[in-house]
């Protein structure tokens, strides 16, 4: 048993059983089934300082629209104080 999600789904209870993992709760439906979330990219960019790979994420507001202009936040984020993910 685990807690599984993704960029569009928040953390839920499941299990794996033969190799497939199965959803048993949908904790956030009653607040989030109706809301748009946004689309999340993952990249990949190289280090400045030591061209090592460095991950970042592009989260996109609900609706986006390539011609328009959106402001930008910039989150950093790193371990191990501030480290977050699938763990």
């Amino acid at each position: 048993v685990f807690t599984l999600a993704d960029t569009q789904r928040p953390a839920d209870v499941a299990a794996i059983k033969r190799g497939k993992a199965q959803r048993l709760t949908s904790l956030n439906d009653n607040s989030l089934g109706h809301k748009q979330l946004a689309k999340v990219e993952e990249l990949w960019l190289k280090s400045n300082h030591d061209q090592l790979p460095i991950q970042a994420w592009v989260a996109y507001p609900p609706g986006f629209d390539s011609n328009k202009k959106y402001p930008l936040i910039l989150e950093i984020h790193g371990g191990p104080v501030a480290n977050y993910g699938p763990h």
